[in-house]
């Protein structure tokens, strides 16, 4: 049996590592309709990907955007989104995450958005409730560049968000103000 598992593993790799170049390069996520979304111009000639100096790049054209208002739903919570272990792996830090699908702008409509965060939310938040409505203010060409998958774009934080809004029933609102002077991404 654990010949066959072996052969199995063996045959799988050999029909995936004559078509690893395909995963390789990022691929454009794919418009509603079907069509590929198109770089934005503000992104495009970048430096090469394996240079450090691709990441400074994306991230100072990033924070020259303009910051819009996002209404999302929550999809899920991960309470394990982020993990970090110590070399010794016998403690590391360990980040919650929320799923949410934005609803407007209508550019981002239906685009999923991991946002971890920083303290693990409690146990009624709006952030751990499926369909919880949440709003924010959050850097548009983060946005975009999460939307055509570019390869480098940072994790989004919750303490990234501005302005946050969520719903703690349908009834009631609960405004949360910025966190620090400057939490962008």
């Amino acid at each position: 049996m654990m010949a066959m598992h072996g052969i199995l593993c063996l045959v799988l790799l050999l029909t995936l590592n004559g078509k690893a170049d395909v995963g390789l390069k990022p691929t454009p996520s794919e418009k509603q309709g079907g069509r590929p979304l198109a770089k934005p111009d503000w992104a495009k000639d970048l430096p090469p990907e394996s240079t450090s100096d691709y990441l400074k790049e994306l991230r100072r054209r990033m924070a020259e955007g303009q910051v819009v208002r996002v209404r999302a739903v929550v999809r899920s919570f991960i309470p394990v989104a982020l993990s970090s272990l110590n070399e010794d792996l016998s403690s590391g830090v360990h980040v919650s995450g929320t799923m949410v699908r934005v609803v407007s702008p209508v550019k981002f409509k239906g685009l999923q958005l991991l946002i971890h965060h920083q303290a693990l939310p409690d146990e009624g938040s709006c952030w751990r409730v499926p369909d919880c409505k949440i709003e924010f203010d959050f850097h548009n060409r983060q946005l975009e560049a999460k939307q055509v998958k570019l390869p480098g774009v940072p994790f989004i934080y919750d303490g990234n968000l501005k302005n946050v809004t969520v719903e703690s029933s349908p009834w009631e609102k609960t405004v949360t103000p910025s966190v620090g002077k400057d939490a962008g991404p």
